[in-house]
């Protein structure tokens, strides 16, 4: 994720221009995203019962919603 963000970086204006003409695809991700990663946290606790603190470092960490949330977020 990080070397992405060098690429998009040195390419700025295509960059700024993809995202543009994307943004309602863009947008919708990034809602999706953050649905799937609530979804997540409030699953681990209720039927698993962790803790919040456990509940972060399982969902956002080792989960491919975690990946998504960070990529888009």
């Amino acid at each position: 994720i990080f070397l992405l963000g060098a690429v998009c970086a040195e390419r700025y204006e295509i960059v700024c221009e993809y995202m543009w003409r994307y943004r309602y695809v863009l947008g919708v991700s990034a809602v999706s995203s953050i649905l799937l990663m609530l979804g997540s946290y409030y699953y681990v606790m209720d039927v698993w019962h962790y803790t919040v603190l456990e509940a972060i470092y399982t969902v956002h960490q080792m989960s491919p919603m975690g990946v998504l949330y960070t990529g888009l977020g």
